[in-house]
């Protein structure tokens, strides 16, 4: 009796998934397997009512005057006006076609209530074909043929999930795009290679520096970005919409053991912990995990070929590099902020895991030393280094200054030193470093006072709750975590302008102040699983409607007579 009864209970959930599935299956089955790109928009009346809720958070009152147009602005993409025949509450699907002489055929697959009303309402000339509650439908000469095999056999079933996340998503095949559209990306390469190769002759002198170099290491990067390009198979993006955030989610997969799925192997993961020990309530948190020697390799040897380095400053430079062979790091977080400050309004702090500690500190000592005095026509700086200087409790701190100034030639106005002096200090700007176990503490600015803050942080290793709740809508483990409060970045940035002499801003602090703009974060991660790349974007409400005050009160500042 039992088992009837389950047995019964299974058929009957059996069907009801099996009518749900149905009701939402994605038609890939009508695209062929050669379709390039795949647009999936998500219910398109509740999706664009999230729209709505998400202009009218922004700017009251506009989503509403929005409202009224959304059957024509939605019936336009379609070329069905009136929406006549149209199913809104399933999924609308688009594919696009690469041709390699021609323009993309667009294909459009939409769920109808009356397939033959809507054939019938379309706006312009197109082949259709009608498949059970499906329209398909082009404005190319013919519809594409599938040939026994389609798109829905293509994709794995890893990409077929991420295609039905989301209220926007595109799926593409990049791997297939590439050998279309093969002949123009090569000449677009070329193209790019030959203006950075002319541009050295055609700009000014740039003081020391050997533009040659700098458009080299271009080169580099434009050679990287292709062969990326060259290695990618397919790639998908996620965009969804709520009362409370917009989040967009991206993949590329690379071909197994190309050089893009090795560089990304090559570069561990971190959760970034330590971003609980780092001060509150400042705008801007960068975390970075990942192959640190190499990074710290290419830039040494590239700003070595920018400046021309020769002789004893060159033998330095490779003497850096030798000493740093061997040395282990791990990830690296960064916090960085603007404060209303008299004598310097840059602070941060950056924690950097590495052992042997006592490697990293003669490297680092070593490194501060070896800059010096470095100047070219209309700027100069100078790096002073003191080892030891302060104590905190039982651990000692090296001081560095390094001190910049803008010539008459560079800043004939005296506004850019200012600008420095104000960010950095008059006598430079002043760095505090401290050797713990496996991790080096740094401090920008802020003075004693900010170090001993952080060496208390990282003792009581608090949880910094804005922090969590925002790192805790992105992935476990990332090679690079950013948080930014826009608006308090900015907000803090005119308030410290305001007090530049010379300088014609109109808002002053109190009026910022007075806009109640909280702390909140976009939150960024960027990481990989085995040979995919993962990106996660979130922009939190909060971002945009404090965006919106701050050039709302803007614009009024610059308005004749206020």
């Amino acid at each position: 009796m039992f088992l009837r009864v389950m047995t019964g209970w299974a058929l009957v959930c059996g069907s009801l998934l099996t009518s749900v599935g149905w009701a939402q299956n994605p038609p890939l089955d009508l695209f062929t397997e050669n379709v390039d790109v795949i647009v999936r928009l998500r219910e398109p009346d509740q999706t664009v009512e999230k729209l709505i809720k998400v202009v009218n958070r922004i700017q009251p009152g506009v989503g509403d005057a929005l409202q009224a147009q959304k059957s024509i602005a939605l019936g336009t993409l379609i070329s069905n006006p009136s929406l006549t025949g149209v199913d809104e509450s399933r999924d609308w699907y688009v594919g696009v076609y690469g041709e390699k002489n021609a323009p993309p055929t667009v294909v459009f697959a939409i769920p109808v209530t009356n397939a033959t009303d809507f054939v019938s309402a379309l706006n312009g000339t197109f082949q259709s074909k009608v498949n059970k509650n499906w329209v398909i439908y082009t404005d190319a000469d013919a519809l594409p043929e599938a040939g026994g095999v389609t798109a829905s056999a293509k994709l794995t079933d890893v990409v077929k999930t991420r295609l039905a996340t989301g209220d926007l998503t595109v799926y593409i095949d990049t791997a297939h795009l590439t050998v279309v559209y093969a002949e123009q990306i090569e000449l677009f390469k070329e193209k790019i290679l030959e203006t950075l190769n002319n541009l050295p002759n055609s700009l000014p002198p740039q003081g020391n520096i050997d533009m040659a170099a700098v458009m080299q290491m271009y080169a580099g990067l434009v050679d990287s970005t292709f062969q990326m390009l060259g290695d990618t198979q397919v790639s998908s993006y996620s965009l969804s919409f709520s009362e409370s955030e917009i989040g967009l989610n991206e993949f590329i997969e690379f071909k197994a053991d190309s050089p893009s799925a090795r560089f990304l192997e090559s570069n561990p993961q971190s959760k970034f912990d330590r971003f609980s020990q780092l001060p509150a309530n400042w705008p801007l948190y960068v975390g970075f995990s990942g192959d640190s020697a190499a990074f710290m390799e290419w830039g040494m040897s590239y700003s070595a070929q920018m400046f021309g380095l020769e002789g004893d400053q060159k033998a330095a430079v490779e003497e850096i590099l030798k000493d740093a062979a061997g040395l282990r790091y791990g990830p690296t977080i960064t916090a960085m902020d603007l404060a209303e400050s008299a004598t310097a309004a840059m602070r941060g702090v950056t924690l950097q895991e590495a052992s042997p500690i006592d490697q990293l500190k003669a490297l680092t000592r070593k490194s501060q030393s070896a800059l010096g005095v470095i100047s070219s026509p209309g700027f100069s700086q100078e790096t002073t280094l003191q080892e030891d200087a302060e104590t905190f409790g039982a651990l000692k701190a090296d001081l560095v200054h390094v001190k910049q100034t803008q010539g008459e030639e560079a800043d004939p106005t005296g506004a850019g030193q200012k600008v420095l002096d104000l960010l950095a200090g008059e006598n430079g700007m002043e760095t505090r470093v401290v050797y713990l176990n496996d991790l080096s503490v740094g401090t920008v600015g802020g003075g004693r006072k900010l170090m001993e803050d952080t060496l208390k942080g990282i003792e009581a290793n608090k949880a910094n709750r804005t922090l969590t709740k925002a790192r805790a809508s992105l992935m476990p483990e990332a090679n690079v975590v950013v948080l930014l409060d826009l608006p308090g970045l900015v907000g803090r940035g005119l308030k410290v302008a305001s007090k530049v002499e010379g300088v014609p801003l109109m808002v002053n602090a109190a009026a910022i102040d007075g806009l109640g703009l909280g702390p909140s974060y976009m939150a960024f991660s960027f990481g990989s699983e085995k040979n995919t790349y993962k990106g996660q974007y979130r922009i939190p409400m909060e971002q945009i409607t404090g965006l919106t005050k701050l050039g709302v009160l803007i614009g009024a500042s610059m308005r004749p007579g206020l």
